[in-house]
């Protein structure tokens, strides 16, 4: 039995833990902004279910799911250059809203065409370079939006990984939503749904106080700009590593969605219920990393971290490959999930922690930028590659190219922590702090 000074001390604990995993939602308008985001994504997920399976339904082809995300990904790619300079120049909040209300409107076009059966596969393409337009400002200007929401920049790690918690909530949500809706009623409903969403962001910004930050006046162009940040990126290791290694894990790893339709019919014996689901699985394992990443204090050791999960992301994949069972690929889609956000929200995390405030937009979008183009990439390479060898086979060469970046970076790492350690100083963290801050680190000392 414990005693009542324990119980206290236990229930004190657990409150400052808590207190600490959710530090960033002491910021107002970081909540509120949160929570319009959920709804948003729960709607964007269940479209993005719904579009996959609705051209492998009309087509039957892994390569034309991969053209759909070669299509997407190549107009994401074409505005996302600019984002970051966009970010620099103008209110966030502004470009936010107009975001939303033309993602709004694309998505209620494309569904209303898929109710009355008057679309088809190349217009669903023609509506995804409206929105892979829209999403390559969105990612990188919502992502510089969450730093300006905090009140306490000692915050900004946890709300960043809170943000991907929220997302991933929603991956958990909306995949599971659509699984049943598609169906029942079919791929229309979860589209327009996502159509409605978008209003929760557009009401959350227009309740919120917003604060008219000081923007740097330019007069040199956004192509000087652009050549500015591209040249700061690239001279800089920690950053410049960072967004290598995140672009190849893009180009080699991050094409599951191109596979998974093809897995989920021929290896599993599913339909788009399974597929929804496998999503699902997917998020309970992501939502997991992101509260994982919440707890910690800073960004520090981060670079470790992606080390660890990216290994461990990329042997799922090999697993996958030989599994033919719906119950065990769930299984390894949840540890999936967990590899997968501990790479790019730590990323995201050390990138904006490091780099110089004046030119983290740039930063930022060429991340963003760099990652798209190597995704783009892969996704039509693996339809191709999955509709001549198979989604088992294809999946174990993801997971073995995976797994070679993963070693490659792990001998960077010393050089990222020595080249980042006086940014962490400045940033107000003490020597000791970063030489304890995580057990590797505490072990490979580079001071």
């Amino acid at each position: 039995m414990k005693t009542k000074s324990e119980k206290h001390f236990l229930y004190c604990a657990a409150g400052n833990y808590l207190g600490s995993l959710f530090s960033a939602f002491g910021s107002r308008n970081y909540k509120i902004f949160t929570f319009g985001q959920v709804i948003s994504n729960i709607g964007f997920l269940m479209e993005y279910i719904a579009i996959s399976w609705l051209v492998y339904r009309l087509t039957n082809s892994a390569v034309y799911v991969g053209l759909l995300f070669f299509i997407s990904g190549t107009t994401v790619c074409l505005s996302s250059a600019f984002a970051g300079v966009l970010a620099d120049r103008i209110q966030t909040y502004k470009i936010i809203y107009l975001i939303n209300i033309v993602s709004a409107i694309t998505s209620m076009t494309l569904g209303l065409s898929v109710f009355f059966g008057v679309s088809n596969i190349w217009f669903i393409f023609l509506t995804q370079v409206i929105a892979g337009l829209v999403r390559g400002i969105d990612g990188p200007v919502r992502s510089i939006y969450v730093k300006e929401l905090i009140e306490k920049p000692e915050h900004l790690v946890n709300a960043i990984t809170l943000n991907s918690s929220m997302f991933n909530l929603a991956k958990i949500i909306g995949p599971a939503i659509a699984a049943v809706l598609i169906p029942l009623i079919g791929e229309w409903i979860c589209i327009c749904i996502n159509s409605l969403s978008y209003v929760a962001v557009i009401i959350a910004l227009s309740i919120m106080n917003h604060k008219e930050l000081l923007k740097i006046s330019r007069h040199d162009g956004i192509i000087k700009d652009l050549k500015e940040g591209f040249s700061y990126t690239f001279s800089y290791s920690p950053v410049r590593t960072t967004i290598l290694f995140t672009s190849l894990i893009g180009l080699i790893g991050f094409s599951v969605n191109v596979i998974l339709p093809v897995y989920t019919k021929q290896v599993l014996g599913g339909d788009a219920n399974v597929l929804g689901f496998m999503t699902t699985y997917s998020g309970i394992g992501a939502l997991s990393a992101a509260l994982y990443l919440a707890g910690r204090k800073n960004a520090y050791g981060l670079d470790f971290v992606m080390f660890w999960s990216s290994a461990l992301y990329a042997i799922c994949f090999i697993g996958l490959g030989f599994i033919h069972n719906f119950s065990i690929a769930a299984v390894v889609m949840v540890i999936n999930g967990f590899g997968q956000v501990l790479i790019f929200a730590s990323a995201n995390s050390l990138l904006q922690t490091v780099s110089d405030h004046s030119k983290t937009g740039r930063v930022i979008g060429l991340y963003f930028l760099l990652f798209n183009i190597a995704t783009t990439i892969g996704n039509l390479a693996y339809g191709k590659l999955t509709d001549f060898v198979g989604s088992s086979s294809s999946l174990i060469m993801m997971g073995a190219g995976s797994l070679m970046v993963s070693i490659v970076f792990g001998f960077q790492l010393k050089k990222i922590r020595r080249k980042s350690l006086k940014k962490f100083i400045t940033i107000g963290l003490k020597p000791v702090d970063l030489r304890t801050n995580s057990w590797f680190l505490s072990r490979t000392r580079t001071v």
